[in-house]
């Protein structure tokens, strides 16, 4: 029989109050460093995007902008000068309204889903190769999510609406593996007008920014393999001092469950906080129905390992009460 030890059991408490800080740190850890180096995990992260509500309203929003700018000039161009000017708003309504059903179209369709992955797919692989070193400063300046794709397709969607609304001539063929200055070049051919250089773009970071979080990640990916080791090392050594072994078992499942729940509290907080951001950009619509993505995914990952933790905690307080009557048999036997 294993005798109880005091002193061995205290040190193992204390040694489960370490490794509550030591199990959180772990899963959160799996967590980023699942989200960061695995493109594929990523490309299942956003791919709830393409067709989330706030997403899609804010791309609306931006393309029709975009669009009408254009349409509106080339409208005014072909209107005689004297004509009222209650035509002539008339007209922009009608304008108005068929870029903004071509935009739904090519927004709601089933090719917008996997060039939206695809593009997401570019600029995670651009900053997880800057972040890992593999890609210069030289290369650019900048990491920006190319639109530019998507912005072709929905002129495509509004011709087949409206035919001759923008252009006469083809929408050219633009994909994402177009070089975006090429492609920025064949849509103002197209268009007929002059665009910017960052036109149909979001600017995710600069090298700027993305050196100072190269440096982070650093960090962060030795903390999370240190906090892998520190958890495996603890739960050993509470298992080997624990007297009796079940003990160990109550303070594993004791620990992991209280480290499991604070976790789940600060995500409830993170989550309160996303909900107060706004969906009047491109960019923030995205960030929050992204972040309420991926915080879906780490609660996930934290229920599992609470789940387990609970298990844990019941196997040894089961194997505690099974423990007694033994003792209490042996000293009636021995009377």
């Amino acid at each position: 029989m294993t005798k109880s030890s005091p002193i061995r059991n205290v040190l193992a408490g204390l040694l489960g109050l370490l490794w509550v800080i030591a199990l959180f740190g772990s899963v959160v850890g799996t967590w980023a460093h699942r989200q960061v180096s695995d493109a594929d995990t990523w490309a299942e992260t956003v791919r709830p995007l393409a067709t989330d509500e706030d997403v899609i309203k804010a791309l609306e929003m931006v393309f029709t902008r975009q669009i009408m700018d254009i349409a509106r000039a080339k409208i005014i161009e072909r209107i005689p000068d004297r004509t009222p000017e209650v035509a002539v708003n008339a007209a922009d309504q009608t304008a108005e309204r068929f870029v903004r059903q071509g935009v739904q179209s090519a927004l709601g369709s089933d090719r917008f889903e996997p060039l939206w992955v695809a593009t997401n797919r570019v600029a995670h692989q651009e900053i997880t190769d800057l972040i890992k070193g593999e890609r210069s400063g030289a290369r650019g300046s900048e990491i920006r999510l190319n639109l530019l794709p998507a912005f072709a397709m929905t002129l495509r969607g509004l011709d087949r609406v409206s035919p001759g609304l923008i252009s006469d001539d083809p929408v050219p063929d633009i994909t994402r593996r177009t070089p975006r200055l090429r492609a920025i070049a064949e849509l103002s051919t197209y268009l007929g007008v002059e665009l910017p250089a960052d036109f149909g773009s979001i600017l995710i970071a600069d090298t700027e920014h993305l050196a100072t979080t190269r440096q982070i990640v650093s960090i962060s990916f030795r903390a999370y393999y240190g906090f892998r080791a520190a958890t495996a090392v603890l739960g050993l050594a509470i298992l080997a001092l624990a007297r009796p072994l079940r003990f160990g078992l109550v303070i594993l499942g004791a620990a992991g469950a209280i480290s499991m729940g604070i976790s789940l509290i600060m995500q409830s907080s993170a989550l309160n906080q996303l909900g107060a951001i706004g969906t009047s950009s491109v960019n923030s619509a995205a960030l929050r129905s992204t972040g309420r993505i991926i915080m879906v995914d780490l609660r996930s990952l934290t229920t599992q390992t609470l789940t387990v933790a609970v298990l844990v905690c019941v196997t040894g307080l089961v194997l505690s009460s099974l423990g007694r009557p033994k003792k209490s048999a042996r000293r009636a036997g021995a009377g």
